[in-house]
């Protein structure tokens, strides 16, 4: 029992070191992406029920961009897409991003169809990371 255990945490540590780690590395590179100016074409906030069959509300935009001659769609405000179970939350967000507004855009230059309007750390990414590390470890001591 003991080693099954073991194995389960190692496993369930690999999985969240390379799931969230693989997030929080592409957080980091965005910060070098390529920034172009883009307009906001879309920008409303999605409606859905979640597991629990609770309400939630999720920011949803939509922006034309170009780059090196040819112009892509976007959707992605950051690499994480977010929700809430406020619609103050999605609100609050597509205040920044009404339609018609011009913006900058970050997009990979080797992959220009990829693009996001922020380039934040996904600080959240490394914590389970870290939490992943101390569950292969734990995974030691069982």
């Amino acid at each position: 029992m003991d080693l099954l255990m073991a194995i389960i945490c190692f496993i369930m540590g690999l999985m969240f070191m390379l799931i969230f780690g693989w997030a929080f590395m592409k957080s980091l590179r965005t910060k070098k992406w390529l920034s172009v100016s883009g307009v906001i074409t879309c920008s409303e906030t999605n409606i859905r029920k979640n597991m629990k069959h609770q309400i939630i509300y999720a920011p949803h935009v939509k922006y034309e961009y170009s780059y090196a001659g040819r112009t892509y769609e976007g959707k992605d405000i950051g690499l994480i897409g977010r929700s809430e179970r406020h619609a103050g939350y999605s609100e609050n967000i597509l205040k920044q991003f009404p339609v018609g507004r011009q913006i900058a855009v970050y997009l990979n230059p080797l992959a220009p169809k990829e693009s996001v309007l922020q380039t934040n750390i996904e600080w959240i990414g490394l914590v389970a990371v870290l939490f992943g590390v101390g569950l292969m470890a734990l995974s030691f001591f069982i």
